[in-house]
């Protein structure tokens, strides 16, 4: 195994519409010494035989076949199979520039004693296209709240557009929650973070997202369970980063919170989206913190302000009868 050798991990689902776009842009790198690993998760189209044509023609195409299990099972199984020093990710539907690969592992080149490196996206719109700009600079542990004050990662937690050391990963036996629906990229990312040193943020735009991709998961509402779920381990992870014995200013952890509060948002808005009956509502409300989601949660509408008052002055029956006349006015 090269100690340059970067392992590519693209998770698949009925993707035939993107996925010939996304391959040959990673397979056209002007860094050559990758492998990339195409998950197939069940797909039903014709992405499963995309996949292996690719796999027929270059050698450094490996195809996993499997169940559809969610794409945390799918970037997991890429984990498990990958032989590179460096992991890198891209999505099905989005693709990269030709130098992404290069630009990534030359910054590992110039600071040997990064563990990550971060770079950003160019958003491509229907009606547009948006850079990402910021600048470059190396973080270590005692300042990973820049982060957060400056690089806005409370919601760039996407793994794409990053390289990470499999050493890390292998050894801290890191894998992406396959029981969460959303948010599980962040718990993976922060638990990363919690277990390095220093990494190196790149100004580099070299990775191309595909901003109008439709059924956003940030927009789906899940099961009552699942979103419990998702809050917590969003909780306990941003949690661990606050008390990894540095000091963080108020811009930082203000940023964090932010992300923990909006999870806590997702769980009452379960509620009502899967109609849950009352006794499981006032128990789920009564276990979130008013003040601090209040404090967190900011909404400009009336209806939100009301809302945001009723959570922070614990009135479950006033917060209640407004939430369930707003979503049809069930009564359970």
């Amino acid at each position: 195994m090269s100690d340059s050798l970067i392992s590519v991990i693209v998770p698949v689902y009925n993707s035939e519409q993107t996925l010939n776009r996304c391959i040959d842009s990673i397979l056209g790198q002007t860094y050559r010494n990758f492998e990339l690993l195409l998950i197939n998760d069940g797909s039903k189209d014709r992405s499963g035989e995309i996949c292996d044509e690719y796999a027929q023609k270059d050698s450094r195409v490996k195809v996993f076949h499997k169940e559809n299990g969610g794409v945390s099972s799918a970037r997991n199984v890429g984990l498990d199979n990958a032989r590179g020093k460096w992991v890198s990710f891209v999505d099905s539907d989005d693709w990269t520039g030709e130098k992404l690969l290069s630009n990534l592992i030359g910054h590992t080149n110039n600071h040997p004693n990064v563990e990550l490196v971060i770079s950003f996206s160019e958003y491509i719109f229907n009606n547009g296209r948006r850079e990402e700009n910021y600048k470059a600079r190396m973080v270590d542990k005692a300042n990973f709240q820049i982060l957060f004050s400056e690089y806005d990662m409370s919601w760039h937690t996407g793994p794409w557009a990053k390289l990470y050391s499999k050493h890390v990963i292998d050894t801290k036996n890191l894998r992406f929650n396959e029981n969460m629906n959303i948010g599980e990229d962040a718990v993976f990312f922060y638990s990363y973070l919690s277990q390095i040193d220093g990494l190196y943020v790149s100004s580099d735009t070299d990775y191309k997202y595909n901003a109008d991709t439709e059924g956003s998961l940030t927009k789906r509402v899940f099961s009552l369970k699942s979103e419990m779920s998702g809050c917590h381990n969003i909780i306990e992870a941003v949690d661990n980063l606050l008390n990894n014995g540095n000091k963080w200013e108020r811009k930082a952890v203000n940023s964090l919170c932010w992300l923990k509060a909006t999870y806590m948002r997702r769980v009452l808005t379960a509620l009502y989206h899967n109609k849950v009956d009352r006794k499981t509502r006032r128990t789920v409300f009564s276990q979130i913190d008013g003040n601090f989601y209040a404090t967190y949660i900011s909404d400009s509408s009336f209806k939100g302000k009301i809302l945001t008052f009723f959570i922070k002055n614990n009135l479950f029956l006033s917060y209640d009868i407004v939430r369930k006349l707003s979503t049809g006015g069930w009564l359970l």
